[in-house]
């Protein structure tokens, strides 16, 4: 069912919206007349394209990715399918006599990438029915970076696996499970991508304490993906080579001041 929403005038100079092209902030205005009154609806590309660009040639599934990737829509697994939430939604509306909510924290499960989970043969068959309205294929970049590594366990991987599902629960979420794709993903941060184990707990904590980031960095893949993104809005320490370990394990971060040490 289709609802009258309302646009706040900040919506316009929002960050992460101005970088945006015209198309997809029109679909990102639409979802909200087509989502329930706690910012849910089902992944069905078909169906949104009918109800927001029904004269367009316009790709929906791709601009959902690029919302996706600009962290304004988040994607959830459900007993009822693949489901898109829109970030900040409490931000965007105010909503009267809200209706029943359909999802429980318990029922959804964050997806950390987008291309597998619209792509699952099980979204499919449950939310799309016949037909798959999400076709495209992973280039063989992706691919190779997709292939898990080695299952060796890591200490420093455990660390930081467990640091951002911790800061995740001390913010009043539901604990996640740390996943192979979690460790898959900070073991490729610290390897491939020649990150210190000091300068992705920093980033954890920080994006864990942004009132912004911390309702989109739901899972260690996200932390890897947006990672440069938070480095520019992050303010680090200087010149840290190694911080001090607190009672819990994890080093202790002292007060922002440069940029120059995630350099």
């Amino acid at each position: 069912m289709a609802r009258i929403r309302t646009i706040k005038p900040d919506f316009w100079t929002d960050e992460a919206v101005v970088e945006l092209d015209f198309a997809d902030r029109l679909l990102f205005i639409g979802l909200w007349n087509f989502a329930d009154d706690q910012g849910y609806l089902d992944y069905r590309p078909k169906r949104v394209k009918m109800q927001v660009f029904p004269a367009d040639d316009y790709d929906v599934v791709a601009g959902l990715k690029r919302l996706w990737e600009s962290s304004l829509v988040s994607l959830y697994t459900s007993n009822q399918g693949l489901i898109v939430y829109i970030n900040g939604w409490d931000k965007h509306q105010r909503v009267s006599n809200p209706a029943k909510e359909r999802f429980s924290s318990a029922d959804l499960h964050v997806c950390g990438d987008f291309d597998t989970a619209v792509q699952s043969p099980r979204e499919d068959s449950r939310v799309l029915g016949k037909g798959r309205e999400g076709k495209g294929s992973i280039s063989s970049s992706d691919a190779a970076d997709a292939a898990p590594d080695p299952a060796t366990p890591r200490d420093d991987v455990e660390r930081l696996c467990d640091r951002l599902a911790d800061r995740i629960e001390a913010n009043g979420s539901k604990r996640p499970a740390v996943t192979q794709k979690w460790r898959d993903a900070a073991r490729r941060m610290l390897d491939n991508d020649k990150r210190t184990e000091e300068q992705i707990a920093w980033i954890i904590d920080w994006c864990q304490r942004d009132e912004f980031w911390r309702s989109n960095i739901l899972s260690m893949p996200k932390v890897r993906e947006k990672f440069d993104q938070i480095r520019l809005k992050a303010v680090p320490p200087a010149n840290v080579t190694q911080l001090p370990t607190g009672p819990d394990g994890h080093p202790v971060l002292p007060p922002p001041r440069t940029k120059d040490w995630l350099q």
